[in-house]
């Protein structure tokens, strides 16, 4: 029987110290990160999104034919709202001009933290770089924002199977516009 991969990572270890583990994972980190940009870039092209000119040489790049997300997501076996995150975060840098520094390696493409400061960045890049902003953990990301006015989200009753729930209304019509997108 042939090694796997994970095989030949477990031999790799063996001796291995502290260092060798840690440069090991950081290896295998940066694959992850560089593989996630690059199914956020070629899912981008399948479904239709102009991939910017990055370079005075290349030029702008567009699919003829696209196919929605979710259909590319079953025809790679991959999961659509994993798919989406990805491309929502991408989108978002293209959007915002910074399509480059990414391309280059300049920055990560760490999509959750992205989503977040895109969505905010009326917040984060007044007084913050992205650089800055990347460097953070999502969670500190998270406290940086301001707090929503509680009095703004209603309560509504919510009747199900002959009982009655109190729930918050942005977060039952969260639940219905999920609904209707499956």
């Amino acid at each position: 029987m042939e090694k796997t991969v994970y095989c030949n990572l477990i031999d790799s270890l063996r001796g291995a110290d502290i260092k060798s583990a840690i440069s090991k994972t950081n290896t295998v980190l940066a694959s992850v990160d560089n593989a996630a940009f690059k199914v956020a870039i070629i899912t981008a092209y399948a479904t239709g999104i102009t991939i910017p000119a990055y370079a005075d040489d290349v030029a702008e790049l567009t699919i003829d034919k696209k196919v929605s997300l979710r259909d590319f997501g079953k025809l790679i076996g991959r999961d659509h709202s994993t798919l989406s995150r990805w491309l929502k975060a991408l989108t978002l840098i293209i959007d915002n001009g910074d399509f480059g520094y990414f391309v280059s390696g300049t920055l990560k493409f760490q999509f959750d933290k992205l989503i977040l400061i895109y969505e905010n960045k009326d917040v984060f890049l007044v007084d913050y770089t992205l650089t800055d902003l990347l460097s953070m953990s999502y969670s500190t990301l998270k406290s940086l924002l301001p707090q929503a006015d509680k009095t703004d989200d209603k309560t509504i009753e919510v009747n199900i199977n002959g009982t009655i729930y109190l729930v918050s209304e942005k977060l039952f019509n969260s639940f219905i516009d999920r609904c209707k997108a499956k």
